[in-house]
């Protein structure tokens, strides 16, 4: 493959190659070629998107980055909010999610939640799995 390489650059600065002489040696093989023509089709674009550019073009391209780099990026939280002192302060009808502790307050809570308020609670326990208990 080297040597024909460095032949076919010989052939294009214009030295004459005796092919046939090159080739004799060769076994011939033939190959299938592909039933499509081999034509170049033009996909001319839309009316709208020639506008586009032109447009855009015409305007310069404008720099469009956020000089905030705090506003570049997106930190997914929880919204915290302070312990529920009373059960007045619980509103009826809303959903509540309460990581628990070990010490059992959250489950009391939740109790209390569940009974007097008709709201619903979700009661998230630390484990080694994740278990749907009800």
């Amino acid at each position: 493959e080297f040597i024909l390489d460095k032949i076919s650059d010989l052939w294009q600065s214009g030295l004459e190659i005796n092919w046939p002489h090159l080739q004799s040696q060769k076994a011939k093989h033939k190959i299938s070629l592909p039933t499509y023509p081999f034509e170049k089709i033009k996909y001319p674009l839309g009316k709208g998107m020639r506008e586009l550019l032109t447009k855009a073009l015409s305007n310069g391209i404008q720099n469009n980055k956020n000089e905030q780099i705090s506003d570049w990026f997106y930190e997914l939280s929880w919204k915290q909010s302070r312990l529920i002192s009373s059960l007045g302060e619980i509103s009826e009808g809303l959903n509540y999610l309460v990581f628990c502790d070990t010490c059992g307050i959250a489950k009391g809570l939740v109790e209390r939640i569940l009974v007097n308020k008709n709201a619903s609670a979700v009661l998230v326990i630390i484990g080694a799995d994740f278990v749907q208990i009800s």
